[in-house]
């Protein structure tokens, strides 16, 4: 009886965090738009992840991330290019209050046929600036089985 209780009070604990779409401050989803579609471009763009370093709505951890960890984040967008092609359609499905974050989930499509489902996270302070982000991917192979495709640099 004891582990029951105690499972359904974490449960309920996590399903606390979430907080509803219909919920979510219009300045915190416009903010959160804005990052996601730079982190898209910022795929594609020459630049690749030094792209994001022009924005001024990165923490200095992302900041310092990047630039220490510069030919890391060149693997991890060549490979992201290369097997996800294209990423479009960002539509937000979720909002979780994570400590001093909000975690932001996006689903995504890619252009290719074997990926069968994109996801971008994206954890935002309190002073909406972009604290972290991750892409996580599934195909039909079970080759990227829904690890993060980006390198793990990402605290507050």
């Amino acid at each position: 009886m004891l582990v029951f209780t105690v499972v359904i009070s974490c449960n309920e604990t996590v399903k606390s965090n979430i907080i509803p779409l219909e919920s979510v401050d219009e300045k915190l989803e416009e903010r959160g738009k804005l990052k996601a579609e730079d982190i898209l471009a910022s795929f594609k763009n020459e630049r690749g992840a030094n792209y994001l370093l022009s924005t001024d709505y990165i923490t200095p951890k992302i900041h310092g991330g990047i630039t220490s960890n510069i030919k890391v984040f060149e693997k991890s967008y060549l490979l992201i290019n290369v097997s996800l092609g294209n990423l479009s359609s960002l539509e937000l499905y979720k909002v979780v209050q994570k400590d001093y974050v909000k975690r932001m989930y996006y689903k995504l499509k890619s252009s290719e046929d074997n990926i069968t489902d994109v996801n971008l996270l994206i954890d935002l302070n309190d002073d909406y600036k972009l604290a972290g982000y991750y892409l996580y991917a599934l195909d039909a192979e079970g080759l990227l089985n829904g690890k993060n495709l980006l390198p793990e640099l990402t605290l507050r």
